[in-house]
């Protein structure tokens, strides 16, 4: 069964008919593989081979960003990071880099010609006040600059060992995972079986990524999709539910593809 909801928001009705324009769809979608993990201020962006996913701490919302990718064709995302220094997102598919500014619809492309790597070569992208740094291979660094994306080059050694202590990761599948789970506890049908493994309702889940951010909250992304959280007042691992609840439901239809219609009488106030 296909993931994926859509909710209809009828703002007008007159007869059989109803009035709508772009914005008046909202799709669920659920995440597969997580392949990385940043963070704002208020927010936990996760990228997946079907997008990319945002988790609202403010108010617990979880949903998958249309608005965020835009147009762009390819949603496979392999690594999200966000800047933290410029408000900015960047992001790598198997193609290119690309980066806006977080109140932007506009990506800017960065070729890799222009450094002379492959996207597989990547490992992770972080930023500090100075540069953003992609992580390459055989742990070598590219720094670019923030605001244009342009490779920095001539950089001396030391400068670089200096440039690489203040840097903010992202949290990527790509890298080894440094982290004990054995060190915590789960209920609710979570079980742990390894340092890497959890058993949730008898599947067995492979952890991909897990980020531990300047909160010291820590957010665990799987093979599946699905994610998990752990609180920094507590060593509970608690899962974090991937669809939002729907309330006022009104209709609800499923087609011949699997795909659930839904209206909700309570959007049209809002």
């Amino acid at each position: 069964m296909k993931n994926i909801l859509y909710i209809i928001i009828l703002n007008l009705c007159f007869a059989k008919n109803f009035i709508y324009s772009e914005n008046s769809w909202y799709s669920i979608l659920s995440p597969k593989n997580i392949t990385s993990i940043s963070y704002s201020q208020n927010e936990v962006l996760f990228s997946s081979t079907n997008g990319l996913f945002v988790y609202n701490k403010d108010n617990e919302d979880f949903y998958y960003s249309d608005y965020m990718l835009g147009d762009l064709d390819n949603k496979n995302i392999r690594i999200v990071h966000y800047d933290l220094y410029r408000d900015n997102i960047w992001i790598l598919n198997n193609k290119y880099i690309f980066f806006k500014s977080n109140l932007s619809n506009v990506w800017t492309k960065v070729n890799f010609y222009d450094f002379s790597i492959m996207a597989r070569s990547i490992k992770n992208i972080g930023s500090n006040s100075n540069f953003i740094i992609i992580k390459i291979s055989n742990n070598e660094y590219i720094f670019l600059d923030p605001y244009t994306g342009l490779v920095q080059r001539d950089l001396d050694n030391d400068f670089i060992d200096t440039e690489l202590l203040s840097v903010e990761w992202s949290s990527s599948s790509k890298e080894s995972i440094n982290f004990n789970l054995n060190d915590y506890y789960a209920f609710d049908g979570i079980e742990i079986l390894s340092s890497n493994q959890i058993k949730n309702d008898d599947r067995i889940l492979y952890i991909t990524c897990i980020l531990n951010d300047t909160y010291n909250q820590k957010w665990i992304g799987t093979n599946s999709g699905q994610l998990f959280f752990i609180s920094p007042y507590s060593d509970e691992i608690k899962e974090i539910k991937s669809i939002p609840p729907i309330s006022s439901m009104n209709i609800a239809y499923l087609d011949n593809n699997q795909g659930w219609w839904i209206t909700d009488n309570e959007l049209i106030s809002n």
